[in-house]
């Protein structure tokens, strides 16, 4: 798509490639923390819900990879994925290795959302009703 940033990219010879399959391509791009990685559709996609089979497992299959290869490099605890999609409308995952001399990503996330809205005080009963709400939208396709 036009104007897109990714899709943009995708027309232009990337020099930080790291892999590619049939329907994603992954890069590095290390702007947040050492090491981070950016994994997009080759495919122009606004969501995660209009992904078929095929790419959900080519996308999987490429954050699998990358991600034992960035464990293996910096001795990462772990590796974040984060997918938002807000500011590049075109689906992308955020691959982010776990240093073990770092904070947790997951205490900047989370903090700074109940900063701004508030810690959500959802009761038992709630949730269980919007699970099983949940499963029954699931089922019915």
């Amino acid at each position: 798509m036009k104007g897109c940033y990714l899709c943009d990219l995708m027309a232009k010879k990337i020099d930080n490639l790291i892999m590619e399959n049939e329907h994603a391509m992954v890069t590095f791009i290390d702007e947040t923390r050492e090491g981070q990685c950016l994994v997009f559709t080759k495919k122009h996609r606004k969501s995660m819900t209009v992904m078929n089979t095929d790419e959900w497992k080519s996308v999987g299959e490429i954050i699998h990879k990358v991600s034992r290869a960035l464990e293996k490099k910096y001795n990462a605890e772990k590796t974040y994925l984060l997918c938002i999609s807000d500011m590049v409308e075109h689906i992308h995952f955020h691959i982010i290795p776990k240093h073990k001399d770092l904070v947790s990503m997951g205490h900047y996330c989370f903090a700074k959302v109940w900063e701004e809205e508030g810690k959500r005080e959802t009761s038992d009963a709630e949730k269980k009703a919007i699970a099983e709400e949940l499963r029954k939208m699931i089922e019915s396709g």
